[in-house]
Formats: C-alpha cells, sequence, structure tokens
C-alpha cells in the first residue's frame, strides 16, 4: 500500500455508494462492462478483491484521518473492460452547457456550469482510479437511495464505499474539477457554498492544473442529452 497506510482494507466490508449507480453505458461518466451479466455486482467483486490484495496501490487523499482513499486498478484487469467519458477537445466539435447542481446532490449544493461533447464516443481504457469513502466521511443522506424497483430507501453501511470510478484517457489520471475543488475548498472553511462537498484544501498549482486540463477536456454527452 502507498502513503506509508497500515490500514487492514481487506477485514473491511466493501460496497457502492448510489453516487455509482449513475455510471452506465449512456451516462456521462465512465463506465464498466460485465463479461457475465450484472455489471455493478461484478465491478464491486473486482473492487473489493484489488483493495483487499496486500500491494493494492491505495492512496490516502485526505491525510488527516485516513477516510478517503484512491485505489489504482491493475491495468489488466481494466483492459477492455472500463471507458472513459473525457474526450480531448478538437476543432469543429459541438460542445453543450448547462447549468445545474450536481448529479445525485444533497438539498442545498449550489448550481454551476456543466459542459459535454455532443456526439463524441467514449473510449476504451486500461487506467482506472475507484475513489472510497469511509462509512464515517458521509452523510446519512449521502449513502441513501431508492434502488430501482424498489418502494422503500435503503442505506448502504459498508465500510468503505465506492464513491466514483474515474477511467482516464492518460495515466496519469485527470485532475479533480474545478467546481469540485472549490465545493471542497469551502466546506473546509465551513462556508454554505460547500454543501454536499468534502473538507479539503488544495494548492494554487492544483488549481492551475485543474483548469489547465478542464479548459481542453471535457466529458461525452449522455444518451438522454443529445
Amino acid at each position: 500500500m502507498t502513503d506509508g497506510n497500515d490500514t487492514d482494507y481487506g477485514a473491511c466490508t466493501v460496497g457502492l455508494n448510489p453516487m455509482v449507480y449513475r455510471q452506465t453505458a449512456g451516462s456521462k461518466f465512465s463506465h464498466f462492462v460485465s463479461e457475465s451479466g450484472d455489471s455493478f455486482e461484478e465491478l464491486l467483486k473486482l473492487i473489493a478483491a484489488c483493495l483487499a490484495a496486500v500491494d493494492a496501490a491505495v492512496t490516502v487523499l485526505r491525510k488527516e484521518d485516513g477516510r478517503i482513499i484512491s485505489l489504482r486498478l491493475p491495468e489488466p484487469l481494466c483492459q477492455g473492460r472500463f471507458f472513459s467519458s473525457i474526450v480531448k477537445l478538437e476543432a469543429g466539435m459541438t460542445v453543450r452547457s448547462v447549468v445545474g447542481v450536481r448529479p445525485g446532490g444533497l438539498p442545498g449544493e449550489l448550481p454551476y456550469i456543466q459542459s459535454v461533447v455532443v456526439g463524441a464516443k467514449k473510449t476504451p481504457t486500461k487506467w482506472v482510479d475507484v475513489i472510497l469513502y469511509h462509512r464515517d466521511a458521509l452523510e446519512i443522506a449521502e449513502r441513501t437511495w431508492t434502488p430501482p424497483g424498489a418502494s422503500e430507501p435503503v442505506t448502504v453501511d459498508a465500510d468503505w464505499q465506492v464513491i466514483s470510478v474515474n477511467a482516464h484517457i492518460r495515466k496519469e489520471g485527470a485532475p479533480l474539477a474545478p467546481p469540485a475543488m472549490a465545493r471542497n475548498h469551502a466546506k473546509h472553511f465551513d462556508r454554505p457554498e460547500g454543501v454536499g462537498g468534502t473538507a479539503r484544501q488544495f494548492t494554487g498549482e492544483d488549481y492551475m492544473e485543474s483548469l489547465l486540463f478542464w479548459n481542453s477536456h471535457a466529458m461525452v454527452a449522455g444518451e438522454d442529452e443529445e
């Protein structure tokens, strides 16, 4: 494990947070393709096995308590099974922008400009990072949802919860988008603009890298947005 972290992840339970279920083939987010049937069930098994491995490539993102981590999945296990929704902007591409709140966000979150590329296709990739939050780092509302076909809400109680599966178009990955960085930074200062964020601090260089990347890249439009 990286960062000198000695947490025994193999002794912990792993689950999918409600946020992950938006990451389908028809969405504007990264997605996983199953080789057998249920993509989300297979995805969970893959992530749980990789997190429990003795050589798990874990990076602690929240240093003060270790409650937010990133797991880099082994490239051979990802080849042809993960698709990145991020594309590099080129002349002639059609970009559509809307103002809205974060999908799956909490009440009170501020809307922001969201831009997607219309008509572009996701690309297969072998570089995948999985973001996991410990249960204690999440509000109950952030881990409660009503599954399709269910009549009552359920709460995810797993120790570690998969918040996002980030398939990248480059090995070093993509920086957090500026609106997400600002929301998290505002949460650190307990400002109202931080509703829905996770308290973190960023440097000027962090913001620079984010702006440079996201000024030349965007996510593809989901099928329901074209």
